[in-house]
């Protein structure tokens, strides 16, 4: 069974990193929610959670009186906790393939234009016209940068008109990070998941073949 669990949660996987890849040889930072962030995640791990917990603890009578039909069944209940469980997220705005230097650049533009202030205290930052205050985080592996809420209650309006400038900045600009290095590293993991899948696969395709087949007949 453990193959088969292992082959199952890399596929999936492999997809989310392909994504990461496309996402990442872009000609501008894409601009995304953390909400879509969370449901690529949620795609990526899909195979992990599906060969996993639901496939030992799915009800044999639901089984039973649904056959197949539970699996299909359980991907949409699987999605919908995603975003459920997103909806409960403050909203966040993750930016990938930059630096924290030129996301600055660009906030101070979206005051500009607008003709708001942008208020430093600290490590966060507010834009009190928009009831907007958030800190910024940068994860250096992937050269993403993250602007976090740092307050329970958000107003999403203006959460969302944020986004919207920010995206459209980034869209013009030709300010970007190295995504060229982040994209080769991710096709370095995406390789390395390949060669094992493959090699799962060449000593092991009977058992999953067999694990696959015992699961669908259940």
């Amino acid at each position: 069974m453990i193959p088969f669990f292992l082959f199952c949660g890399g596929i999936p996987l492999l997809v989310y990193l392909t994504i990461l890849i496309a996402v990442n040889c872009r000609k501008y930072s894409p601009v995304v929610s953390g909400r879509s962030d969370l449901l690529l995640l949620a795609l990526g791990l899909a195979g992990f959670v599906f060969a996993g917990p639901i496939l030992f603890l799915v009800p044999i009578n639901a089984l039973l009186v649904w056959g197949n039909l539970v699996w299909p069944l359980l991907i949409i209940l699987y999605f919908l906790l995603v975003f459920y469980l997103g909806s409960l997220l403050n909203p966040q705005i993750i930016i990938y393939n930059t630096n924290r230097d030129i996301v600055l650049k660009k906030i101070d533009q979206i005051v500009l234009d607008s003709g708001n202030n942008l208020i430093k205290t600290g490590e966060i930052f507010s834009i009190p016209e928009w009831d907007i205050h958030f800190r910024i985080e940068n994860f250096s592996l992937f050269d993403n940068i993250s602007l976090i809420p740092v307050v329970r209650s958000v107003r999403s309006a203006g959460w969302a008109l944020f986004e919207q400038k920010l995206d459209s900045l980034f869209r013009q600009g030709p300010e970007r990070g190295k995504g060229w290095k982040t994209a080769l590293r991710l096709a370095a993991l995406a390789l390395l998941l390949t060669a094992a899948l493959g090699a799962l696969w060449i000593h092991y395709h009977d058992a999953i073949i067999e694990s696959f087949l015992l699961l669908k007949c259940s």
